[in-house]
C-alpha cells in the first residue's frame, strides 16, 4: 500500500507564495455575493419596517431608488450580519416544529418569515412592506382561548445585552407595524446575545402611543418620498461610513473621519 505524503512533502512541492489562502478566497466570495445582491436593488422602491427608526435620509434614498455605491461594507461587517441571520434561522427552525398539541393542552402554531404583502393599507398609503420574523398563535384546546402575536429576533453584543431592560423604540416601531398589519395584539422581542448565547425575551402589548409615534415618522418619510425631497441628515460615526448612499449624501462625519485618518498617518 502506498504511503501518504506528509504535510511537509506536500507544501514543499508548492512555492509558499503560490499557496492559496482559504480565508482570502472566502473573503473574496463573501464580498462578491454581497455586491451582486446590492446590484439587484431588491430593497429599493419602498419603505421598510426594520429601517423606519434609523436614518431618515437613508430611508428616503432607498424608497426613491437612489444610486447605490456597492462595496462600502467590509468583511467584518458582513460577518456580523451573517452571524445575526444564522441566529435568526436557528431560532425560527426550532419554533417551526411546534405545530403540535403540548401535554398541557396548549396548541402552538408558528410561521416564519411572513411577508406583509401589498394588499393592505400600509402599502397603499406609504409603500411600506417587509417580512416579520414570525407569526405566533397559541390556543388552549380546552377553553378555546387564543393569543396571537408577532415575533422579532434581534442579535446584540454583550455590553448592550447586559444594559437591556426593555425593547428599544426603533424595535418597538418595527414590531407595531407588523402587529398592525397582521391584526395581532402581542409582540415578542427576542434578544440573543452573540457573546454568550444568553437571551432576553419581552412580551409587549400593542400601545397606541407608540403606534402614533410610528405613524408620525412613517408619514414624514412618505411625504419626503412623494415630494422628492430629503430630510435632514442624521449623522453617525459608525453608520455613515457603512452606508451605500454616503457618496451622494456626503455627511460631514465621514469627511472629518477621513481627515483625521490622514493626520494620523502623517504623524507616523
Amino acid at each position: 500500500m502506498p504511503s501518504m505524503k506528509s504535510a511537509t512533502q506536500l507544501t514543499d512541492s508548492i512555492p509558499t507564495k503560490d499557496v492559496i489562502s482559504i480565508t482570502k478566497l472566502y473573503d473574496k466570495l463573501l464580498l462578491e455575493d454581497h455586491t451582486k445582491r446590492e446590484e439587484t436593488k431588491g430593497r429599493q422602491g419602498h419603505l421598510h419596517p426594520s429601517s423606519i427608526g434609523y436614518c431618515a435620509r437613508k430611508n428616503v434614498y432607498g424608497a426613491i431608488g437612489a444610486d447605490i455605491k456597492p462595496g462600502v461594507l467590509k468583511v467584518v461587517d458582513l460577518e456580523i450580519f451573517k452571524a445575526g441571520h444564522m441566529s435568526h434561522d436557528r431560532i425560527q427552525t426550532v419554533l417551526a416544529d411546534v405545530q403540535r398539541v403540548c401535554e398541557d393542552g396548549v396548541e402552538w402554531d408558528f410561521k416564519s418569515e411572513v411577508p406583509m404583502g401589498t394588499d393592505n393599507e400600509l402599502w397603499n398609503l406609504f409603500r411600506l412592506k417587509g417580512t416579520c420574523d414570525g407569526l405566533v398563535t397559541v390556543r388552549d384546546t380546552r377553553s378555546g382561548a387564543e393569543q396571537r402575536g408577532v415575533l422579532e429576533i434581534k442579535t446584540i453584543g454583550l455590553t448592550g445585552f447586559e444594559a437591556l431592560k426593555a425593547p428599544s423604540l426603533i424595535h418597538l416601531m418595527q414590531g407595531h407595524i407588523y402587529a398592525y398589519r397582521f391584526d395581532v395584539p402581542i409582540m415578542w422581542f427576542w434578544y440573543y446575545c452573540k457573546n454568550n448565547s444568553k437571551r432576553k425575551c419581552f412580551a409587549v402589548l400593542f400601545d397606541d402611543a407608540i403606534w402614533d409615534k410610528t405613524l408620525e415618522r412613517v408619514y414624514m418619510l412618505a411625504n419626503h418620498v412623494n415630494n422628492n425631497t430629503l430630510p435632514d441628515r442624521e449623522e453617525s460615526w459608525y453608520m455613515c461610513p457603512r452606508c451605500e448612499y454616503e457618496h451622494i449624501c456626503k455627511p460631514s462625519v465621514t469627511k472629518k473621519k477621513r481627515q483625521s485618518s490622514r493626520r494620523s498617518l502623517g504623524k507616523k
